[in-house]
């Protein structure tokens, strides 16, 4: 949830000329799948050893923060400011 929180805040403290609006079901669709995903590579990572355990535990991990950002990234529409 720290990933996703630092991300979205992140993005909605955007400066732009104009006004941003958020897409809730593919905001929700980053955080269903992005959450888990990186919960799961902690709990991996934490339990398991050996190199094939860590390699998964990167590879989750790297999924899950891809899914955070790219779908909360498609989550946002800029209406620009007429002028």
């Amino acid at each position: 949830l720290g990933v996703a929180s630092m991300h979205n805040s992140g993005m909605a403290a955007y400066d732009v000329a104009g006004v941003i609006l958020w897409e809730r079901p593919m905001l929700a669709a980053s955080l269903l799948l992005g959450v888990p995903l990186i919960a799961m590579a902690i709990v991996l990572g934490l339990t398991r050893h050996g190199a094939l355990a860590h390699g998964a535990s990167a590879a989750l991990l790297v999924l899950g923060i891809c899914a955070v950002h790219f779908l909360g990234m498609a989550s946002v529409v800029v209406l620009p400011e007429p002028g």
